[in-house]
């Protein structure tokens, strides 16, 4: 289903979903609207086609059902509830693509303040990257239901991360069993929608979670462990890989002997502190090695 944002000059964005559920909570006593027909409206598609001025758009059930121009009079003989396009702009909902709405105390009002937020600014789905997984749940249910204002969610639950985790909603990894047993509990008893893999993870417990998610068919994602190398995560099927962190590293002429550091195997004081790390990656970078890798993340549609 595609949603779409209705909205003037400023950024503020009015939502056809939204318009709907807002309809059928504020009026108890009547059935929720069926239909939805915003007259006179520029449509802007984001597929780089021109944008469509005074266009008339029926959403019907929640499905866009026509695009036409306006000058052909459709939409005014349907019931439901018509919208004033005029002068304002019709763009498809947006993603976001890495959230953490309920994580731990950190963030302790994110049904009342964040989800509304998403909405008004014309999110209309996320993707949480680590969380509460009741809360979010709980959430989510609601939102279908109609009684919350809200984005679709797709949800990780808690992350996987070493030993020590660094954040709360995190589920501590110190084998590769560990590993395995916890895709295992996320896929089928928890009912995740993908796996968060995490920074401190040691190389055993992430390809076994790694092996697990594709026994389990359920995706994986999240951050490149520290002890694992971008090309690594992509050829074991890590979906995403946030942040874009290791990149500079294994473009650099020096990538096995930063890694072999980096893994505890060599010793080499100046490579441990940030700043010089990251001048000797200025100065160590390789375009070609940039690309082979950039090849490799296109090969296995990371």
């Amino acid at each position: 289903m595609r949603s779409y944002h209705c909205g003037g000059m400023k950024p503020v964005f009015i939502s056809i979903f939204v318009w709907m559920r807002l309809c059928a909570i504020g009026c108890a006593q009547s059935p929720p609207v069926a239909v939805v027909i915003i007259h006179d409206v520029t449509v802007i598609d984001a597929t780089g086609a021109p944008a469509q001025a005074h266009r008339t758009v029926i959403v019907h059930d929640g499905r866009i059902e026509e695009v036409a121009s306006s000058a052909h009079g459709m939409g005014g003989k349907f019931p439901g509830v018509h919208v004033d396009g005029s002068g304002k702009f019709l763009i498809p909902g947006l993603w976001d693509m890495h959230v953490h709405m309920v994580f731990g105390t950190w963030f302790p009002r994110g049904k009342e303040i964040t989800l509304p937020l998403f909405v008004a600014n014309g999110v209309t789905g996320v993707r949480d990257m680590g969380g509460e997984l009741d809360v979010l749940q709980q959430w989510r249910k609601e939102i279908t239901a109609g009684t919350l204002i809200g984005p679709r969610m797709i949800i990780s639950g808690p992350m996987l991360d070493g030993p020590q985790p660094r954040f709360p909603s995190s589920i501590a990894i110190k084998t590769p069993e560990d590993g395995r047993r916890a895709v295992d509990s996320l896929k089928n008893i928890l009912h995740t929608d993908f796996i968060k893999v995490y920074s401190l993870l040691s190389r055993d417990a992430y390809f076994a979670i790694a092996d697990e998610a594709r026994k389990q068919q359920i995706p994986f994602a999240g951050h490149v462990p520290n002890v694992i190398s971008v090309s690594e995560a992509a050829k074991a099927g890590q979906k995403s890989q946030e942040h874009v962190y290791g990149f500079l590293e294994e473009a650099s002429d020096s990538a096995d002997y930063l890694m072999q550091v980096i893994q505890g195997k060599i010793k080499d004081s100046v490579l441990t502190d940030r700043a010089q790390r990251m001048q000797f990656l200025f100065r160590t970078y390789n375009m070609r090695r940039l690309q082979d890798l950039l090849h490799t993340i296109k090969t296995t549609d990371t």
